[in-house]
């Protein structure tokens, strides 16, 4: 496996690990920045992860993590 496969497989993983939590309704999301290993873009994403769905936000604050949970969450539906 090639070192940059290795690589981003260990940051997508950090990333998860930090996650922020959000529940909305019944479900649980986390919430993290990352980049994705299969996107040829390569560039930064916010990404929104529950148990269903996963989406992935390109534009977003550099204090993302400053939001409330609300504010947080309306980002996710921004394309």
């Amino acid at each position: 496996m090639p070192n940059e496969i290795i690589r981003r497989r260990a940051e997508l993983r950090a990333a998860r690990a930090d996650a922020r939590r959000l529940r909305v309704g019944d479900e649980e999301w986390s919430v993290y920045e990352a980049t994705d290993l299969y996107d040829r873009r390569r560039g930064p994403a916010l990404v929104f992860e529950s148990a269903e769905v996963m989406r992935r936000v390109r534009l977003f604050p550099a204090d993302w993590r400053a939001l409330d949970d609300t504010a947080l969450f309306a980002l996710s539906w921004k394309r």
